[in-house]
């Protein structure tokens, strides 16, 4: 397990590591401390190189990602390589 770094206003309200084997990568980015949260403004994951697909909606993903985008559907993502 790799920790990924995000970034913006409220990074330290995500928790997004990512996971090789095989040779093939999953992103798992979730919220916390969400209570009083109304928007995630510039808030994004940095996602290692490659191509991914959100396992949860279909939606392809690469380089830094909004979190308002990977939240767009359900409070988590789960991004596999392609």
């Amino acid at each position: 397990y790799v920790p990924l770094a995000a970034t913006g206003a409220y990074a330290d309200r995500v928790f997004t590591f990512a996971r090789t084997h095989d040779g093939k990568t999953a992103v798992v980015v979730v919220p916390r401390l969400t209570a009083k949260l109304t928007a995630w403004g510039d808030t994004a994951v940095a996602l290692p190189p490659g191509r991914y697909t959100n396992a949860f909606t279909g939606e392809p993903v690469e380089g830094t990602v909004g979190v308002d985008k990977l939240f767009a559907a359900l409070p988590v993502a789960l991004l596999v390589t392609a």
